[in-house]
């Protein structure tokens, strides 16, 4: 039962994305702790307008004609666990108007498992993401 549903799920999710491609519409995607790059049934085939942060933080950039630059800073989980704080590693790197943090995890002392990039607030505040 879950690979039917998990296979209808997927090729709606790409359908979605072809018809935002269709419309000029990018997507960035950072894969969480319950869609992993680990995870054996994770594996599509995107069309262009989606760009797919890797285990690695990193920056990928946005510009759309007459419109203002945009650095997307993210990572995806390569595995259901991360327990590093993934923070430190969101650099801003200059030459856009706007920074914009994605950041998956779990804010740290809020009760919620440190399993998932804890990360505080503060931390993020300073960033100025």
């Amino acid at each position: 039962m879950r690979a039917t549903a998990v296979l209808k799920a997927q090729r709606r999710f790409i359908q979605a994305m072809r018809r935002l491609q269709e419309e000029n519409i990018d997507v960035f995607v950072s894969y969480g702790n319950h869609d992993h790059l680990d995870d054996p049934w994770n594996r599509l085939a995107f069309p262009e307008n989606v760009h797919l942060f890797g285990t690695q933080t990193s920056m990928i950039p946005f510009e759309k004609q007459s419109k203002p630059r945009v650095h997307l800073y993210g990572f995806s989980y390569p595995e259901r666990c991360v327990k590093e704080d993934k923070l430190p590693y969101y650099q801003k790197i200059d030459g856009a108007d706007y920074h914009i943090g994605i950041l998956h995890g779990a804010q740290k002392g809020s009760g919620t498992d440190d399993r998932y990039a804890p990360f505080t607030l503060d931390e993020m505040i300073q960033k100025r993401f």
